[in-house]
């Protein structure tokens, strides 16, 4: 499973994910360093809402999609249902931002680490989406409080972790607040009413909690809004699970170097075998002929 470490919108918050393990990281002020007028900054970690809900129950439905396909068939279409949900997600937080989508605007993958527009499937999806909000504005004042927002809950007196997540949308509906969740499958889980009711109580307004199906093919309009019951209890208990097989659970965190390179062995050259160079001597020049070689004279 591809590594991914990135910022969210919150500031200060990390979400790091390594292999099957999902945390978000929070940086703040070390509490016992009382060092002014700046404290130094220590980083806090707790677990997803999603990684935790893994521990609860399966409901009925995801039963018999195992048994039906198979675990590893099930697996692969579960991984393609995320991808097509994620950029479908995409598109929809563009909307709602005030941006524009057409079959040309491309959402990032990835997976395959490249930028891709919609798909005519993925497109009539986030059709079904536009044709949702616009009927709720119809009917209802909305005001679109935020978009893909990290929640963050500390953990509780004795306990190493609380929990974190990252809600859909948030809206005002007629002045009442509505956590809404996005979901692409055709079948609403055990699993998303948790991660619901999980971050229906990290917001102090309480919100109304939805889960919106859009791309729904049981119905002629597409898209199927259900309001959720709270189940925090659940969750809590899913918590307890994960926390008795976690025991030891913590980020698994490495160092890499920025860059990698062979330190190559260098090719031996033929070194070429030189004589030193001789030293030449001045020759003496001979007197010509018909003459002597003057001595030289004495002194007294």
């Amino acid at each position: 499973m591809k590594i991914e470490i990135r910022k969210t919108k919150l500031d200060g918050v990390i979400q790091i994910t390594t292999l099957d393990e999902r945390w978000y990281a929070k940086e703040i002020e070390d509490p016992n360093d009382s060092f002014f007028p700046a404290p130094r900054k220590i980083t806090i970690f707790n677990p997803s809402i999603t990684w935790i809900d893994k521990y609860s129950p399966m409901g009925v439905g995801l039963l018999k999609h195992y048994a039906k396909h198979g675990w590893d068939e099930a697996e692969l279409l579960k991984n393609e249902a995320a991808e097509r949900g994620s950029k479908v997600h995409q598109a929809c937080d563009l909307l709602l931002n005030g941006g524009k989508v057409s079959f040309d605007t491309g959402f990032s993958d990835p997976d395959k680490e490249k930028v891709e527009p919609l798909t005519p499937q993925e497109y009539w999806t986030v059709m079904t989406f536009v044709d949702w909000f616009t009927d709720l504005c119809a009917n209802h004042t909305v005001e679109v409080v935020d978009v893909e927002k990290t929640v963050w809950v500390d953990a509780a007196p004795g306990e190493p972790y609380g929990y974190a997540g990252t809600r859909d949308i948030k809206l005002r509906v007629d002045g009442e607040p509505w956590a809404v969740d996005l979901k692409t499958s055709k079948a609403i889980y055990l699993g998303h009413e948790l991660q619901l009711s999980a971050l229906k109580h990290a917001d102090p307004e309480n919100p109304k909690t939805f889960i919106l199906q859009i791309g729904y093919a049981l119905n002629h309009r597409g898209w199927k809004l259900t309001e959720t019951e709270d189940k925090f209890p659940l969750f809590q208990a899913a918590m307890k699970f994960w926390r008795d097989a976690n025991p030891d659970s913590k980020p698994k965190q490495k160092d890499y170097p920025p860059e990698l390179k062979l330190a190559l062995p260098v090719p031996k050259t033929e070194q070429v075998q030189t004589k030193p160079a001789k030293t030449l001597k001045p020759k003496s020049k001979k007197p010509a002929k018909g003459t002597t070689r003057s001595k030289p004279k004495k002194t007294s």
